[in-house]
């Protein structure tokens, strides 16, 4: 019987300390701080899902620009090819060609 009432007293003090005014204001600090912390960690996950959706649509961009680009490239490879973006940038024509220029009159 001593046992079980030494027990209870044992488990009244315990009951006593956690249910004081200072340990409730402990653990009341403890927990503001990790609250704290979780929303700063979901601030940065949302900030980095953001930016890897950004740089997800970059590097699609990236891959259409590299096929065009490789398109190009096997078209100038062609003679035809060539002799277009010659024809087009330079504003030339072969030899057996004859060329005519219309100019307006404003």
């Amino acid at each position: 019987m001593r046992e079980f009432q030494a027990q209870k007293k044992q488990q009244a003090s315990f009951n006593r300390v956690l249910n004081s005014k200072w340990t409730l204001f402990v653990l009341g600090i403890i927990i503001i701080f990790l609250i704290k912390g979780n929303i700063r960690i979901f601030k940065n996950y949302f900030h980095v899902k953001d930016k890897y959706q950004e740089d997800l649509q970059f590097q699609q961009s990236l891959k259409a620009r590299e096929i065009q680009l490789d398109k190009d490239i096997h078209r100038l490879e062609t003679n035809t090819g060539m002799d277009y973006e010659i024809r087009k940038k330079l504003d030339v024509s072969s030899p057996d060609e004859k060329v005519i220029k219309i100019i307006d009159k404003k």
